[in-house]
């Protein structure tokens, strides 16, 4: 079986039943993703200037790699077959949540570290670390929680408008992404302007009724 030419769906659900080479080719079909995400968080390093990660970039590349294999077995358990709906679904979607939370652990750990060598001060005869102070102003455990779990809700909404939208709704809103002007959107999708709000507001109903699930 060519499962070069099998679709995103049909490759997680063999993949879920335990088919070795339906993972490994649903794997290797988004490796130029994580090379995508490395590429950022390398750029994301180089900016924080940690020396430990900038001096090891290889060795980070490499756990990073590992991890984001790691991250797409979870993706994997994490997908729901009955929720996919339509034959165009990809799998970068829930994917793209695991990576970008993964992108951001390594981000949040290099900048912790690099702030934890140049924070401490002297006051007088005393050192003072002036983390002490950031924390009390830093979100609650739960509210980080929460955040972190909204952005990966939005993520994989933006990334499968097809899936939630009509054809309609998700042509407005590819066109709106593009930064395209209400009167060329109109005129393009030849809606009236209480259709073109219509729509509008149809999409603001979906992605707040899906946010509150």
């Amino acid at each position: 079986m060519d499962y070069s030419k099998v679709i995103d769906r049909q490759l997680v659900i063999l993949a879920k039943e335990g088919n070795a080479e339906a993972t490994h080719e649903l794997f290797f079909r988004y490796r130029n993703f994580i090379y995508n995400h490395w590429s950022k968080l390398r750029k994301n390093l180089e900016k924080i200037n940690n020396k430990s990660y900038n001096n090891n970039l290889m060795t980070v590349k490499s756990d990073f790699e590992n991890d984001a294999y790691l991250v797409f077995i979870d993706a994997l358990n994490y997908t729901n077959i009955d929720e996919i709906k339509n034959d165009k679904w990809k799998f970068i979607g829930p994917y793209g949540w695991y990576m970008s939370n993964l992108r951001r652990t390594y981000r949040r750990k290099a900048l912790s570290s690099s702030k934890e060598m140049s924070s401490n001060v002297v006051i007088g005869d005393s050192e003072s670390n002036i983390l002490d102070t950031a924390r009390f102003a830093s979100m609650s455990a739960e509210e980080v929680f929460l955040h972190n779990e909204d952005e990966k809700k939005i993520q994989y909404f933006m990334n499968n408008l097809d899936v939630f939208l009509t054809e309609d709704e998700f042509q407005l809103a590819k066109l709106k992404r593009a930064g395209k002007p209400i009167v060329e959107i109109k005129s393009r999708l030849n809606l009236t302007t209480s259709s073109y709000y219509k729509l509008t507001k149809n999409i603001e109903m979906k992605v707040k009724t899906y946010m509150a699930m």
